[in-house]
């Protein structure tokens, strides 16, 4: 049986309400169940399915082959796509209330970039410092791309470094990259470039009481 889990996002608002926000007093943003279990020793399987005042979407659906030649892992399916931080997270896993501003001006909205695709990732270990990089490739139909045919994919990439400090912190940076076609006209396309910066601080003996995350993200 696959693990299965629940989780609520109710928000409310006070004050009042402009013309472009409009929040509701008292709302369940989203409700997310999730179910995630692993297929066979060579894949895992993860699904989260969204409902919300719009109806219920798959949020994201995707099989991971974790064991491929090379030590790369390959994910197919329906997924965030790897660009920066925020836009991976789920909305339940968010550190704000709602998402910033530049999810909603610079990838498409309040769902950001997901997308039908596949993903394929390797690990690289240089000493004390780990390298990820990752390529990504969309059916590109999502809202921050369009594609106008079949063959108008949509890609994306992404390095990612990360390093242990000391026992009780670590620093995690990375550069992003997507490019696809915008709808707008028939050779039209729009390009993104990111980095991001995380700083984290969590002693292990007091991680329960005490903890520090600074995080910083431009697109």
């Amino acid at each position: 049986n696959p693990d299965i889990a629940v989780i609520g996002d109710f928000v409310g608002a006070a004050g009042r309400s402009s013309a472009g926000d409009p929040a509701a007093t008292f709302a369940l943003h989203e409700a997310e169940a999730s179910f995630q279990a692993a297929v066979d020793p060579y894949a895992r399987a993860d699904f989260f399915f969204s409902f919300s005042p719009e109806g219920v979407e798959v949020e994201e659906g995707f099989i991971t082959f974790p064991t491929l030649p090379g030590k790369l892992l390959l994910k197919a399916g329906k997924l965030r796509a790897g660009f920066g931080k925020v836009n991976t997270m789920h909305v339940h896993s968010l550190p704000w209330v709602d998402r910033p501003l530049i999810t909603k001006n610079l990838l498409g909205g309040e769902e950001g970039f997901s997308d039908a695709g596949l993903s394929l990732a390797r690990l690289i270990p240089l000493g004390s410092t780990f390298l990820e990089a990752t390529a990504e490739v969309y059916r590109g139909d999502s809202e921050l791309f369009k594609a106008p045919r079949r063959q108008d994919l949509a890609y994306g990439a992404r390095l990612r470094g990360y390093r242990d400090l000391s026992e009780s912190s670590n620093l995690d940076v990375g550069a992003s990259f997507a490019s696809g076609h915008n709808g707008e006209l028939a050779d039209s396309r729009t390009q993104l470039f990111g980095v991001d910066a995380t700083f984290r601080y969590r002693p292990l003996r007091r991680a329960i009481y005490r903890r520090f995350l600074l995080r910083s993200e431009l697109v």
